[in-house]
């Protein structure tokens, strides 16, 4: 009988070994799923430039301290504003960045300044929201292309609870809104169609 028991114990210990580095490979395999997931965020220096979209009509024209001079042409007009001048416009809440003037186009600048961010976000009301959705075709899809990716969040959201209420109800808008929104409102469409 003892030597039954000592078998025992070592299967028990054996067992437990077993599952300690069953835990260790998994916390392994799970940190190295983490770092994938992590995108490597672009770090900035002041020399560098940052894209930025006119969102007026006419010309815009942005002088800054550092003596540099920005110009926009039209509304929807690119320039690359160089990364200290954005910054500063920011720190002194400039019209240009939250009347707003211009959408700063780069997500990884974004993510430094979450107040920049969090104002895009809540920029546009409901209704607002609401009257992108009515565009059809490519008055839609230019809409939603000049957004910034924090609206495009709120306007998926919308667009499903617009979809499973019935408001939208074209099949041809369904799949242009999911294309465009990068979401499967199409299976949404179908819980929802009456047969």
């Amino acid at each position: 009988m003892a030597r039954q028991m000592q078998k025992n114990t070592k299967s028990k210990e054996e067992n437990i070994k077993e599952v300690v580095v069953e835990k260790e490979n998994k916390e392994l395999e799970s940190e190295d799923e983490i770092k994938e997931e992590v995108k490597k965020r672009k770090t900035y220096s002041d020399g560098d430039y940052i894209l930025c979209r006119s969102i007026i009509a006419g010309g815009l024209n942005i002088n800054c301290r550092s003596g540099n001079y920005y110009r926009f042409n039209n509304y929807g007009d690119y320039c690359e504003i160089e990364y200290r001048d954005l910054v500063e416009l920011i720190r002194k809440h400039s019209d240009h960045i939250f009347l707003p003037r211009i959408l700063i186009e780069e997500d990884d600048f974004l993510e430094d300044f979450p107040q920049v961010k969090r104002f895009y976000a809540e920029m546009y009301s409901i209704s607002d929201l609401k009257e992108i959705l009515s565009l059809s075709g490519s008055q839609l899809e230019n809409a939603i292309n000049s957004l910034p990716n924090e609206l495009k969040d709120a306007l998926k959201s919308l667009a499903a609870t617009m979809i499973e209420s019935g408001e939208i109800d074209s099949i041809s808008k369904v799949r242009t809104l999911t294309t465009l929104l990068n979401a499967d409102f199409n299976l949404l469409s179908e819980l929802f169609t009456v047969r």
